[in-house]
């Protein structure tokens, strides 16, 4: 379970954290994404090394890309839910304390699973011995 960020709400509209341990979910949940990305990233490139006759630069380079392209939607999608779990007021006024829900701000983040798939991958390949990256059955 997500849990949320309280804060109260200034009066420029911004939400502020009531405390100073409430910003710590902005961590948490940047640390649990690059964690998961990461992750996933060596798991795509596991399993793509077992594909014995695909292997080479152009698999690479497509896991790479689809790679960004998944951790980017990985973020848009975990704040579209999280925002869901804890919806805002229909009308704040300042001073009202609300549950904000934690969300990856950095944009950098994205890169976490791309270099995970290119960091197994590419130790894969220097430890193969063969010219062909054994495609050979």
């Amino acid at each position: 379970v997500i849990s949320p960020q309280r804060s109260v709400l200034t009066a420029e509209g911004r939400p502020v954290p009531v405390e100073v341990v409430e910003s710590y979910h902005e961590f948490d949940a940047l640390a649990l994404f690059l964690l998961l990305t990461f992750g996933a990233g060596v798991l795509t490139a596991a399993v793509l090394w077992a594909v014995r006759r695909r292997r080479g630069p152009v698999l690479l380079v497509g896991a790479v890309l689809g790679s960004l392209v998944a951790a980017w939607l990985a973020m848009r999608m975990g704040a579209t839910f999280a925002g869901q779990l804890y919806p805002m007021p229909t009308a704040p006024a300042a001073g009202d304390e609300l549950a904000v829900a934690p969300e990856v701000r950095p944009g950098w983040a994205v890169l976490v699973q791309p270099l995970g798939v290119a960091l197994v991958y590419g130790l894969a390949a220097s430890w193969n011995g063969f010219d062909d990256l054994g495609r050979r059955p």
